[in-house]
């Protein structure tokens, strides 16, 4: 469903107000605000059914798979099985004007066009709420043109007025004809009469008169409903103290609700009488929740007070509201994604690219590693490159060209990006930034099958490294070229090169260590034993060093171990699985019990399988957890803990 309407026509309560009809028939609703994402709008359904209890709803979007592929989950595991609404309010930020109200990114489209089609037939829809003709959602049976009220509607909305209630019929129906019946106009006007007149009676033609601007336009036949907006408005900031304007400026320079903090980070207070008078005038809202409230200023208000802010001042509060939401942090001391989001918005906004660049290259590295690299693609190429420093210009190519390589599997559009880094880097004599390059760039040829222009790349980028003493990338290079020679059939130089980075990224703690190993173990099985041996030896390494599984990755095997046949007893306990899956899992216990040792050392994790075959049986499980060692009284609660009651 496609609610369309000019600024002010009250989409967005229309919305609300169907959703919670639809509430008191059983549907749950999700709400997702203005300019969004595939990513935001899966996330705000992954949270929905969460706390709904779809068993891993937030895993399934922090895996590492497309968003297609996330949706269809979503689609089979919760939105197809229960009656959903899924809002999309202010959609217009998603839409370009000039180009007739198309979908800003194409990504979005697609993505709301498979979603679309893959609701048919159900009880969940989707719903928009938009100013503009959306293109692809525009067939009658779908859309609905929210036009002014109607004369009996608009009667009973004036109603609800305080002062324009008390206006005589016949300026009821002049009123309707000479600016219409947009809601948000209407409400406006309202406050300006109520502050001029109070309790008294006036006429409509009295109204006119406090606004000459408003008369001239309606005799010259230039204005409709939301086109009187501005006129209202500044009618109505004329009101305001100075503390009232200053507040509600700065509130207009977010783009979502905003709980108190959000203002005193400009070194500004709320003060409840202010907050009273903009909010009798209808200039800022209020979102009650039972810990924190929210503030917001409506888009039309919001739109009006940013073109009257100077430039400056205007830049100076995105700068303030940049650095609030860069400063929040979990309990943990971790950021929340949104927050990072909302501050690189507010640091564009305030022109300042560099730092807008920082927070872009920080949220790359967490979406990639997320399934989401076409958000970060979408992040990296919407940053106004000749406005940013020349060493982040050369980061953002570099990174593009990674992202073009590893996820969208385009050579050529990468080497492209990796020249142009180098390129910059070596304009700036960014040396650390010229060996990333080169090493890139030699990845590009060893894809190709170009093996000594991949050499001679990795081997000058190695040489840098070594040089300006780059621990880290000096092993990436050496892991690089091993595979170089590996791909050669040249194993013992693939070996050699295996075992320093091997070294290196076990001094440094990096995870890469296990795949040098991996590749270490491959070569063992190509090469005869000796060469193998005195390799090793020319490295003062024993000939079983990558033979034993040390002993923190067995733990970590054994723990994950424990915790998967914790969950499948719970869920048996819970009565999640048949009687044949139960006997199953009962027989497996009891096979685990027996085959251990009656040793002292073994009867902590022996207490565990009897707890567990316990709480399979339906018996009382609480006397063997009395008996369990505490690191594994703390597995089994934190297992527990994580399935959820």
């Amino acid at each position: 469903m496609v609610l369309k309407g000019p600024g002010g026509i009250g989409k967005s309560t229309l919305t609300t107000r169907t959703a919670a009809n639809l509430g008191r028939k059983g549907y749950e609703f999700i709400v997702v605000q203005g300019d969004t994402t595939i990513e935001q709008i899966l996330e705000a359904v992954s949270k929905k059914a969460a706390l709904l209890g779809v068993k891993d709803a937030e895993n399934v979007y922090a895996a590492d798979v497309g968003p297609n592929e996330k949706l269809a989950w979503y689609l089979d595991q919760f939105l197809l099985k229960q009656k959903v609404v899924i809002i999309l309010d202010n959609f217009e930020e998603n839409q370009d004007e000039a180009r007739a109200g198309e979908f800003k990114r194409e990504r979005l489209k697609k993505f709301s066009e498979f979603f679309r089609d893959s609701l048919k037939h159900h009880d969940t829809f989707l719903m928009f709420s938009t100013r503009y003709t959306l293109p692809g959602f525009d067939s009658p049976d779908i859309t609905i043109n929210i036009p002014e009220f109607r004369p009996v509607e608009f009667r009973k909305m004036l109603l609800n007025r305080k002062a324009l209630k008390r206006l005589d019929s016949q300026s009821i129906k002049t009123l309707r004809q000479e600016i219409g019946g947009n809601p948000r106009a209407l409400e406006l006007l309202d406050r300006i009469a109520y502050e001029e007149f109070k309790q008294r009676d006036f006429t409509w033609e009295q109204l006119k008169d406090l606004l000459p601007e408003m008369r001239e336009r309606i005799i010259e036949k230039k204005g409709k409903g939301d086109e009187f907006t501005p006129l209202f408005l500044e009618r109505l900031l004329g009101y305001l103290s100075e503390a009232q304007r200053l507040l509600l400026d700065i509130l207009a320079i977010y783009r979502n609700p905003v709980p108190v903090e959000a203002v005193t980070a400009h070194k500004v207070s709320m003060k409840r009488e202010d907050r009273r008078k903009l909010g009798d005038l209808s200039l800022l809202e209020c979102i009650d929740l039972e810990d924190n409230d929210l503030y917001y200023v409506h888009r039309l208000t919001a739109q009006y007070l940013l073109e009257q802010m100077k430039a400056a001042e205007r830049k100076r509060y995105h700068k303030k509201a940049a650095r609030y939401f860069e400063g929040i942090r979990t309990e943990e001391g971790e950021k929340y994604l949104d927050n990072d989001i909302e501050a690189r918005w507010h640091y564009i906004q305030a022109v300042q690219w560099n730092k807008a660049a920082e927070i872009t290259f920080r949220l790359e590295d967490y979406l990639s590693l997320r399934g989401y690299p076409q958000w970060a693609m979408e992040l990296l190429t919407e940053l106004e490159l000749p406005k940013i420093k020349e060493e982040y210009k050369g980061e953002v190519h570099n990174r593009i060209g990674i992202l073009f390589v590893d996820i969208f599997g385009e050579y050529e559009k990468a080497l492209s990006h990796y020249r142009k880094a180098l390129e910059i880097n070596e304009k700036i004599d960014n040396i650390k930034g010229v060996s990333a390059s080169l090493h890139q760039i030699g990845r590009i040829y060893q894809e190709r099958g170009d093996y000594e222009a991949a050499l001679m790349n990795y081997q000058q980028s190695l040489e840098i490294r070594k040089k300006i003493g780059d621990i880290k990338g000096l092993a990436e290079s050496m892991g690089q070229m091993g595979i170089l020679n590996l791909e050669q059939n040249q194993f013992e130089a693939a070996l050699k090169f295996f075992i320093q980075a091997f070294q290196v990224f076990v001094k440094i703690g990096s995870p890469y260590a296990n795949l040098a190993k991996d590749y270490i173990s491959k070569i063992k099985e190509k090469l005869p034993e000796d060469t193998f041996n005195a390799i090793l030896e020319e490295f003062n390494l024993k000939p079983d060093v990558f033979d034993k599984e040390d002993a923190e990755d067995k733990q970590k095997k054994f723990n994950e171990f424990l915790i998967a046949i914790t969950k499948e007893a719970v869920y048996a306990s819970a009565s999640e699985k048949s009687s044949e899956e139960k006997e199953k899992l009962a027989a497996q216990l009891n096979q685990f019990i027996e085959q251990l040792p009656d040793a002292p050392e073994a009867q902590g994790i022996k207490s565990y399988f009897q707890l567990l075959l316990a709480a399979v049986k339906g018996e009382d499980h609480r006397k063997h957890l009395e008996n369990l060692p505490n690191e594994l009284k703390e597995l089994f609660e934190k297992t527990v803990e994580e399935i959820g009651e």
